[in-house]
């Protein structure tokens, strides 16, 4: 990734605040809407919803589904990755049945899953993919609770990965990587055949690089300083170099330093930065007096961060921001969605209101799609795109799979 100059700050400053100004007119984005996926595939009924299922591409289009069942496992544990081909015509499912090294517990059953996370990676030549899985175990103390209204329980972290052979459709290697990486999202990407994890500690960070084995290939760590004034989410990008976003831009980490990569003033706010080979997507928007969203964006952006093309305010509104869910194979489609919270049962189960999906050509910033999505099951978004014909993937729960396709400009159902 090329490295911001410093005399491109200002120019970036400008171009940013111009792109909130301005806007396509509405004719040029009028969607299409889409009424019914192209396809829909039952999985295993027994899937654990809760335990934070995962969908991606492989780099053929196959698709690939991570989940666990619910039911007491086998020999071979509990966890299936699911690889559908032939799609269209006659969908045929492969499996496979494994257990990764470590599950989250809890001495009050009901909240095992909780702060539980997962995610699917597939490396550029399609060869390999790592199931990357973030939890918590919970033991009862002995002694008395260290503080009044607490629960009284020790906790441990872990973070542990899985790695599948996709030619021969095995598993590779199991390891713990607790000691070299944050979470199960953002701070995990492959390069090649190889997987990247990244670890913060303090005002600094260190990434490492395993092998298909997961073996870590001598003197592959790239390690920085972070400001602690950046307490926005950062992103792994495949240089080993981190991208972070903050409510007043985003910042390229490197070996070398930390450098702006875009910056914006009020009432404009940065919510999400994702970069890809194409360059990189920002979400903002606009607040209030009262700190209400009261429009959001999606703007494209260089390999040096310079704001390229606005999408104009999406619409309708939602009130909590519209999200940038997920981002195609080679960055050219993009989807964001919005959900609209109603009430909360239990105090962790939502009740969905309203909850919608609307998918950018990222070039042109062109809305191009746009779907409802279940209100009574959690979806899970993978995005595949190649010579002007994308799929999405919605995982609903982990037992259902619908597949969308269309052209870049015509739905195909």
């Amino acid at each position: 990734m090329p490295l911001l100059l410093q005399s491109a700050v200002v120019a970036i400053l400008l171009a940013g605040n111009a792109l909130a100004q301005s806007a396509p007119p509405d004719s040029a984005r009028t969607p299409a809407l889409i009424t019914r996926p192209s396809q829909v595939i039952e999985l295993n009924p027994k899937g654990n919803w809760k335990a934070s299922p995962s969908v991606a591409f492989a780099s053929d289009g196959r698709v690939l589904v991570l989940y666990r069942d619910r039911w007491k496992a086998d020999a071979r544990g509990n966890w299936h990755l699911v690889r559908v081909s032939d799609l269209w015509a006659h969908p045929k499912a492969e499996e496979i049945v494994f257990a990764p090294q470590e599950e989250p517990s809890d001495p009050d059953r009901s909240r095992t899953w909780e702060g539980f996370g997962t995610s699917l990676h597939v490396t550029e030549g399609g060869t390999t993919a790592y199931a990357v899985f973030g939890g918590g175990v919970n033991t009862t103390r002995v002694l008395p609770p260290k503080f009044p209204g607490v629960r009284n329980v020790n906790f441990r972290s872990f973070i542990n990965v899985v790695a599948f052979d996709l030619d021969r459709f095995v598993v590779t290697a199991k390891r713990d990587v607790t000691e070299i990486a944050d979470g199960a999202g953002d701070l995990t990407t492959t390069e090649k055949n190889s997987l990247l994890l990244a670890k913060t500690n303090n005002g600094s960070w260190q990434v490492h690089i395993l092998d298909a084995s997961l073996k870590e290939i001598p003197t592959s760590q790239v390690q920085g300083r972070r400001d602690m004034k950046l307490a926005g989410t950062c992103q792994l990008i495949p240089d080993s170099s981190l991208v972070c976003a903050d409510k007043d831009g985003a910042y390229l980490l490197t070996a070398s330093g930390n450098q702006p990569l875009l910056r914006i003033e009020s009432p404009w706010h940065v919510h999400q930065v994702k970069w890809s080979t194409a360059g990189g997507l920002a979400g903002v928007f606009a607040l209030d007096s009262n700190r209400a969203v009261t429009s959001d964006r999606l703007w494209k952006l260089s390999a040096a961060g310079v704001p390229l093309k606005s999408s104009g305010d999406f619409s309708p509104h939602c009130p909590g921001g519209w999200r940038l869910s997920s981002v195609s194979n080679d960055g050219n489609i993009a989807a964001i969605e919005c959900t609209v919270i109603d009430d909360y049962f239990d105090d962790a189960i939502q009740i969905v209101k309203w909850s919608e999906m609307q998918i950018y050509e990222t070039g042109s910033m062109r809305l191009i799609a746009r779907w409802s999505l279940s209100t009574r099951r959690i979806s899970r978004i993978a995005i595949w795109h190649r010579l002007h014909e994308s799929i999405v993937a919605v995982l609903e729960d982990a037992d259902i799979l619908k597949l969308y396709r269309f052209a870049d400009d015509v739905p195909i159902n």
